[in-house]
């Protein structure tokens, strides 16, 4: 009887893995939305579906997605309640999932390995390269390719694009710049391709070695690309040029020269044409003014080269205004009063007026305090103190005599003490201004004692003088 049983295990097995098949087989409906990993829809997609048919036999079918990244497979038989979903996308998969078949119709969205790429060119000084042309290159089956221009920011962008391993190449100026490969993947959706990209200044200067405004300067580079500017101050700008040989060329008026450079970095070229050219002079005004049109008075203007050096500095007027003459170039300006300070860069090629507006909210007026004896000599560690409405805002000493406060537009009772003396004046301020206060001797009872008793003395010495005349009379 045993020995019969073993002998039908083997065809049991089977039955009942007939059973399970029969009673899980069926046809089914699979709606399959495949999305790219930010949820938007995948259109055009390759969806393969495959479902076992029976022992080793798997079977597939195919179908595209329409605009909404959607694909309906109808009538799908399976003999399992599962199925294995591939999709493809530019040639690559991009997402193989194991799915389970529970109902009649069954709907699936599938997030497939695509993401925007987006590739950031940057010159030699990590500068952005704006219109540049950035070529991606794959080959998955079929070589493709794909082209797209840098924005503003140096940024060129391609939607949807499954992680995979690319070539990356950017022309710039009619060369090729960059070539790399980038492996695209959901930790590295970003790419920056720095190129071989440098700017070159060219100077000019006559023979007195004085920089020439107006001069040509042209460059030709090795394969025929050319390109010219005229200097201001005697420089000639020429930014983000592909990496070369140039020949450079400067001429003004009769006079011209030339060298050559290799561009492997941002470069300077200088130049000296035998010529001499006078140099120009322009005047600058300063406005210095309070943003409620009021002008800041006593405010320090400082004007620096470009190598720092101080080439003008002064004090603005009753109305605001410092005005000095100077060669033409490039210059920083400062303006500054008590805590308050602007700078702005200055390119003088005529004459003209620059306004450096303040906040008037911010503005203060410097208030100082002399402080004398009865003699008039400036006294050293008095104790000055700045009162509004009876609240202590600033205290402080002075030195050889002076002590100085920047304080707001307002009244001010200031106190000035000296041991056990204090005097005190209030002071309206709306402007720079400065206070004497001077300390005259306290009228005391010991000072109204030697009063009396020098009288009495002086009197009696009169007596006595007087006296004696009238006894010499007498006489």
């Amino acid at each position: 009887m045993k020995k019969s049983l073993r002998a039908l295990m083997p065809l049991l097995v089977v039955f009942l893995y007939w059973l399970t098949s029969v009673s899980a087989a069926g046809t089914y409906t699979l709606v399959i939305k495949a999305v790219d990993t930010a949820g938007d829809p995948l259109s055009a997609a390759w969806v393969r579906v495959t479902t076992l048919y029976g022992p080793g036999d798997y079977r597939s079918s195919y179908e595209l997605t329409n605009a909404s990244g959607v694909a309906v497979f109808s009538d799908v038989y399976s003999s399992i309640p599962s199925a294995i979903v591939t999709i493809y996308w530019r040639s690559v998969e991009v997402a193989y999932e194991t799915v389970d078949l529970s109902d009649n119709v069954n709907s699936f969205v599938i997030v497939c390995d695509v993401s925007d790429l987006e590739v950031l060119t940057q010159d030699g000084e990590s500068r952005p390269l704006k219109g540049a042309e950035v070529t991606i290159h794959w080959e998955k089956d079929i070589p493709q390719t794909l082209k797209s221009n840098t924005n503003d920011q140096g940024l060129a962008v391609f939607p949807q694009m499954p992680y995979y391993e690319y070539s990356v190449q950017t022309n710039w100026l009619a060369r090729q710049v960059h070539d790399s490969i980038f492996n695209f993947n959901n930790s590295t959706t970003s790419y920056i391709a720095n190129c071989s990209v440098y700017s070159l200044d060219v100077m000019v200067f006559d023979k007195e070695d004085h920089p020439i405004s107006g001069a040509k300067v042209a460059i030709l580079r090795d394969d025929e690309w050319e390109k010219s500017t005229i200097t201001e101050v005697g420089i000639a700008n020429f930014p983000q040029l592909s990496f070369g040989n140039y020949l450079i060329e400067a001429s003004y008026e009769s006079s011209s020269n030339t060298t050559t450079i290799q561009l492997t970095k941002s470069t300077e070229a200088t130049l000296h044409l035998n010529i001499t050219v006078p140099l120009r002079t322009f005047e600058i005004d300063v406005h210095a003014v309070w943003s409620d049109n009021k002008p800041m008075s006593g405010a320090k203007v400082f004007i620096r080269d470009n190598l720092g050096r101080t080439v003008s500095s002064g004090i603005t007027d009753d109305n605001g205004f410092f005005t000095d003459l100077l060669s033409e170039g490039e210059y920083i300006l400062n303006v500054s009063k008590n805590d308050l300070s602007k700078t702005e860069n200055v390119n003088l090629r005529s004459n003209v007026t620059i306004t450096v507006q303040f906040d008037a909210d911010l503005r203060t007026y410097t208030l100082t305090v002399k402080v004398a004896d009865k003699d008039g000599t400036l006294v050293d560690g008095a104790l000055v103190k700045v009162k509004l409405n009876e609240t202590l805002i600033l205290n402080g000493e002075t030195t050889e005599g002076i002590v100085a406060f920047n304080l707001k537009e307002e009244t001010y009772r200031i106190i000035v003490r000296i041991g056990e003396k204090q005097r005190e004046k209030t002071v309206e301020l709306t402007e720079d201004t400065t206070i004497s206060i001077t300390f005259q001797r306290d009228f005391t009872l010991e000072l109204l004692f030697y009063i009396l008793t020098t009288s009495v003395v002086l009197t009696i010495i009169f007596l006595v003088f007087y006296a004696r005349r009238l006894m010499k009379k007498g006489e």
